[in-house]
């Protein structure tokens, strides 16, 4: 779209502001899912000075749309994670390459041990991400751990289902992400995302959100694929890897094994094949709840699949204005009314031309 532009600031890691530059300049950023956003990008090679090129140096992609409103993109202060100097041709350049400040979650360990109650906790699923965040990343998570100057956590909620879970000396991140799934997977399913922002009062801020990552448009926006709305879409059904009963083993050994079964029988419908067995070993969960909660979610992981995917018309629906990454709506699909997410979203500029490509997902 000619109208929109797009503008680079470069700070320091402590958030002072050190440069500007205004396109033109070629980019590429995306984001999918939890997954943290990505961004390289190419600009001449006396642009930026190298001095301030150091480790989590962040930059910051503004993009003014056609209606004249200027929105940081994903709403992301990004962290230099790379760069390189050289020559496309005759050309020289400078190419960065940075990612979203969600990939801090992944900079800690869960650093309590087995049993602590740092490390396994029965609890609302949101608000026990949060809690890991806090204790791993906040006042109390030890010395050298403290980043609450830089990194706040927002207040509990209490939206998802109560889990239990174990996860000492685990990836902060990898941890968020099963609670993720416990909670889709649970009796009364919630499904939750996370992020960490950066927001103008606050600074990075840890936000764990119900439904959806963005706004849910479900009373204002129905894409109809006959339409145009969306392209490429299609609708699957897929059962090969499907599981009905688990069978979790805890702790103890031989005939001595506690053992726990779950069974979803909402998926037996009719055949006489529907038991399909799976063994989730689940030895470090004292509890019958933890390890139900294991069972559950291996069913999850193996559920019949029933998907719907296809893109955003990005030439009727401009994003920014009309839509966001993580936004919720309906689309219409073959007589269907599907329930959905912006589940990625890609944007490459080159030579002033922009390109984005949104994929939309079933819920």
């Amino acid at each position: 779209m000619s109208d929109v532009t797009y503008a680079l600031k470069l700070y320091n890691s402590a958030g002072t502001l050190l440069e500007t530059y205004v396109d033109p300049f070629d980019l590429g950023v995306a984001r999918s899912g939890n997954e943290p956003p990505a961004l390289s990008v190419r600009l001449p090679s006396d642009t930026i000075d190298a001095a301030n090129l150091v480790p989590d140096a962040r930059l910051e992609l503004v993009r003014t749309g056609t209606d004249g409103v200027a929105r940081r993109v994903f709403g992301a202060m990004f962290l230099l994670t790379a760069w390189s100097s050289g020559y496309s041709g005759n050309e020289a350049d400078l190419t960065l390459s940075a990612r979203g400040a969600a990939c801090l979650l992944e900079r800690r360990i869960v650093k309590y041990v087995a049993g602590s109650a740092e490390a396994s906790k029965t609890d609302y699923a949101d608000d026990m991400m949060r809690d890991i965040v806090r204790e791993n990343f906040g006042s109390g998570a030890g010395t050298g751990r403290d980043w609450s100057s830089y990194l706040t956590v927002e207040a509990d909620t209490s939206l998802a289902p109560s889990v239990s879970k174990s996860f000492a000396w685990r990836i902060v991140r990898n941890v968020l992400d099963d609670l993720c799934e416990a909670s889709a997977q649970n009796a009364a399913p919630v499904r939750l995302f996370y992020d960490v922002p950066y927001e103008s009062s606050s600074g990075f801020v840890f936000r764990v959100y119900a439904g959806q990552r963005g706004t849910d448009r479900r009373t204002l926006m129905t894409l109809d694929s006959a339409a145009g709305d969306v392209q490429d879409a299609r609708l699957a059904r897929d059962y090969a890897e499907e599981k009905t009963y688990a069978i979790v083993g805890g702790q103890g050994e031989g005939a001595s094994r506690t053992l726990v079964y779950v069974e979803d029988t909402t998926r037996y419908d009719g055949s006489p094949f529907a038991r399909k067995e799976v063994f989730v070993d689940a030895r470090n969960y004292a509890s019958s709840t933890g390890m139900s909660d294991e069972g559950a979610a291996a069913l999850y992981d193996a559920r019949r699949l029933v998907t719907f995917a296809g893109k955003i018309n990005t030439g009727a629906y401009e994003y920014g204005k009309d839509w966001e990454f993580g936004d919720r709506l309906y689309v219409m699909h073959e007589g269907l009314r599907v329930d959905c997410i912006v589940h990625s979203v890609a944007i490459r500029l080159a030579q002033g031309r922009e390109d984005v490509v949104a994929e939309l997902r079933s819920l």
